[in-house]
């Protein structure tokens, strides 16, 4: 089990930390998903094809192996907005200062 423990530590090594997301980062769930499957570290006893299959499918996400598999035509999305675009609306600060404006204004 002490080898499975290593290469999740690994691979978080090479995961990419999105600093916009405070507290709703897919990187930090992971991270805490890790620590409490593998409460003992490298002494912990884990379900082997379970922890295999989950590992394999954050490898792929982490090399972004469907995005190079599957290259995108356009550079937009449906909305029309582009990467950083999304990344933006998408960040802590925006949401929270949207929704404060939104209270403000009784939307919704």
């Amino acid at each position: 089990m002490a080898g499975r423990y290593k290469i999740f530590l690994r691979l978080l090594e090479s995961w990419p930390v999105d600093t916009t997301k405070k507290g709703r980062d897919l990187g930090q769930h992971i991270r805490k998903k890790i620590t409490e499957a593998f409460p003992m570290g490298e002494a912990s006893t884990v379900n082997v094809e379970e922890c295999e299959k989950v590992y394999l499918s954050l490898k792929k996400i982490c090399e972004n192996h469907y995005v190079n598999k599957y290259p995108r035509r356009y550079s937009s999305s449906a909305s029309g907005l582009t990467h950083e675009q999304c990344a933006g609306i998408s960040s802590t600060d925006f949401l929270t200062e949207f929704s404060n404006k939104r209270r403000l204004f009784n939307w919704f």
